[in-house]
């Protein structure tokens, strides 16, 4: 390796994407979700979008409150439940 190569950035680990699951991050290629899961025969998901405005999300709290009541009526458990955002 050259001095020049030292200070490269090294390529991201996986070029086309990743996929969070089970637990672990996986190439986008090697995501498989089973034809059984819940999410694919029950649909039990949940979607809401936080707003940004000039680097600042807007309304955070009340993102989080729709989030948490969205997760509620589908009883869902949130990973994350502190506003925080920490498991």
């Amino acid at each position: 390796m050259s001095a020049a190569d030292a200070g490269a950035p090294s390529p991201p680990p996986w070029t086309n994407g990743a996929a969070w699951i089970d637990g672990r991050y996986c190439p986008i290629e090697d995501a498989r979700i089973s034809v059984l899961d819940l999410g694919v025969t029950r649909s039990d998901c949940t979607y809401d979008v936080v707003h940004a405005w000039q680097g600042r999300f807007y309304r955070l709290g009340d993102h989080l409150d729709r989030f948490a009541a969205s997760m509620a009526r589908l009883r869902l458990v949130h990973p994350w439940p502190d506003a925080a955002g920490q498991p």
